[in-house]
Parts: C-alpha cells; structure tokens; sequence
C-alpha cells in the first residue's frame, strides 16, 4: 500500500507533468522547487518534506535493480511511472547526510523534429544507412529529447522498417513500433552494464543502435559498430563538436590517436551541440544547435595529424549544406525574435564577436548594459 508520504511525492509529479515542469528539486525543510521555462519557481504553501520523510520516499522508491548501489551510499537514476500522470527520471542522492531527489519529467511521447524547431539536417541523419551520429551538449540542454525525435523521425519517416536497439539508462520515452521495430533496453533491468549490452549487440541483427549516453571509454564499441554496417545514435557529455574531439583526443596515448582519428572520420558522419535559451517572451525555451556534416574535406581534416580546430572555419563555410554554428543559430533565432539579444550574447561562448554580427535585431536591454559573459553577477 503506498504511503502517506508517497502519496504527497506523487502529488508533487502530477502537478508538475500538467504544468509544463522539466524538473522538480527536493530537499529536507524547504518547498519542492520546480524548473519551468528555465527558472526555478515553487508553490506558496506547499508543504515541506522532512529527512525521515525522504528516507522514506527512497526506501519505497528504488527499485530492486538500483538498490544494492543505493544502499553502498552511491546516487542512483531510475524510472518512475505514476498511474494516469506519466514517467519520470528519478536522481537520489545524499546532501549533508540527508537524501535529495531531483526528478525530470518525461514527455509523454517522443516528439518530432518539426515540433522541437530542429533543423532538418537531422532528419537526414536519421535515415543514414551507417555510421556514426553524434548528439552531444550539457546537462539540461534537451539533447535525449533530440536523440528521442531522431528515434521517432526513423520511425514515422523511414522508408523501409528498421530494426532499432536502445541501451538506456533509464528507460524514458516508451515508443510504439510504426515504420520501425524498436526493442528498448534499460541497463540493470535488462542487461548488464553498457560494455556488456555493447558486446552482445552484434549478434542481435540491428540496423540502429541507439545509445541514450555515451561515455568517452566506450566510444571506440560505438565505431566498432559503424563500421559493422550500423547506424549508431549517441548522445554524449561535452562541448561544441571542436572542443569535444580535441578532449577525446588528449584522453588517448598518443600511439593510440592516429588510429583512433582514421576509424572516426570513416564513421563520423553527423554531430550536433545544443543549448536551451529562453524565448523572448520568457514563457519557454528553445534550442540553439551548432551542426557538423562531416564531408569528405572535414573527414581529411579529422584523418590527419592537425589541429582539429581547422575543422571550424569548415563548418562555419559549410552552411547550407548540413552545418551551421552556435552563433549562426543563435542570430538566426535573434532575427526571427524567437529570442532576445541578451539572451543570445548569454548562450554564445563569444559575445564580444556576435555583439558586431548581430547588428539591426530590435533588442531586448542595450547592447552596452550586457558586457561580457564572465561579467555577469552569477
């Protein structure tokens, strides 16, 4: 029988999927705090969780397959389902010996491309045959949301069906098979972990394999895969594609690096960043997309032995034709008024350089009140 308390924490989850909230914040003695539109806000109130009240929500809460972790004091991240309310992404962890949760709510279903302004290159990705496509940006930023559309976009648009593979930790979206076959996995429950779902995959006759988070030590499995013939969709921790390949780069011995450059610029054929900027109306978020189709002169680029910086100027010279960089994005967004111009100066990581190229948006505060990023009070 579910608890008083439990009973409170899912009336805190239904509240939150009917309103529009990303994620909920819990900590002992304070109201729930919820992220709408990028801002933190709570309810007037609300009443409060204690310690022995959250000790109590976790005991009920994590499931079997977590609870060895959770019990040797690590944080664990697992699903969460509410009858007739949705799912959730649940984090626990402790703070000052006490347990904390925040919870992300998950959409109902995944969404398509179209509905998320995401630009069309990605479709196209998708529908790749082989190789390698990566979804990278920082916490928050809508990336498994992104990976969950181009899941969705193979499996409303494909023309032919395709065997698609997910290796998820957790499970979120639940997809139901159109044009595709999916078979969705969740590490713990339904494998072991990632390295051994990796290394049976080969014999489960995928055409795509999609993988919800990809940690850097196993991205070599991932383009052992491409190049098995596969398309493989990975969402990965990190920065714009430049700074991205150049960390992976430093983390290899050096006798490993000119190899390891020769698979990824066979296989890498598509790599997206995002981040979340807030509309200019403030009532929601959109994303700003830096887009690498990797052509035959940026794989050279990648195969060789130089910086991959020179990459850059390639993916900026290259739009129209599958790229475009944050800043462009960004300006793009700014022309339309989908956002304001602070909020753009804040998303880039060059102000100072859109600032000159931003010229004639109608703005939202004076260009000189913004100043630079490092600048800012936060």
């Amino acid at each position: 029988m579910t608890s008083e308390v439990i009973g409170r924490f899912e009336q805190v989850l239904r509240f939150a999927s009917t309103r529009g909230i990303a994620e909920v914040h819990i900590k002992p003695g304070q109201r729930p705090l919820y992220r709408r539109s990028g801002a933190l806000i709570s309810r007037k109130d609300e009443a409060t969780f204690s310690e022995a009240d959250l000790d109590e929500v976790a005991a009920g809460l994590v499931p079997g397959a977590w609870l060895a972790q959770w019990e040797a004091g690590h944080d664990v991240t697992f699903p969460r389902g509410v009858v007739g309310c949705g799912r959730f992404r649940v984090t626990a962890f402790r703070q000052r010996g006490a347990v904390g949760l925040v919870v992300h709510v998950v959409p109902a279903k995944a969404q398509a491309l179209r509905e998320l302004n995401l630009p069309k290159v990605l479709g196209t990705w998708a529908l790749l045959p082989r190789g390698l496509v990566i979804i990278a940006g920082p916490p928050g930023s809508g990336r498994s949301v992104t990976w969950q559309a181009l899941i969705e976009h193979i499996n409303t648009v494909a023309p032919q069906p395709r065997h698609v593979m997910t290796l998820e930790d957790p499970i979120e979206v639940l997809f139901d098979d159109k044009m595709a076959f999916i078979r969705q996995r969740e590490l713990r429950t339904d494998t072991g972990d990632l390295a051994a779902a990796l290394s049976h995959i080969a014999r489960m006759d995928c055409d795509v394999v999609a993988i919800g988070d990809l940690p850097a030590d196993h991205l070599e499995s991932a383009i052992a895969l491409a190049e098995q013939g596969r398309l493989v969709l990975a969402v990965v921790s990190g920065g714009l594609p430049v700074d991205w390949l150049r960390h992976t780069l430093a983390r290899l011995e050096p006798a490993r690096r000119e190899p390891f450059r020769q698979r990824l610029a066979a296989q890498l054929k598509g790599f997206s960043y995002q981040r979340m900027v807030p509309t200019a109306d403030g009532k929601a978020r959109v994303p700003a997309m830096e887009t690498a189709t990797f052509s035959t002169q940026m794989a050279d680029v990648l195969r060789g032995a130089g910086d991959v910086a020179a990459l850059q100027p390639l993916i900026e010279q290259a739009r129209g034709a599958g790229c475009q960089t944050l800043d462009q994005s960004l300006i793009d967004l700014a022309h339309a008024g989908t956002i304001a111009v602070d909020q753009a100066l804040l998303a880039s990581d060059q102000p100072d350089v859109l600032r000159n190229r931003i010229a004639g948006v109608s703005l939202a505060v004076p260009l000189q009140a913004i100043g630079k990023v490092d600048d800012l009070p936060f």
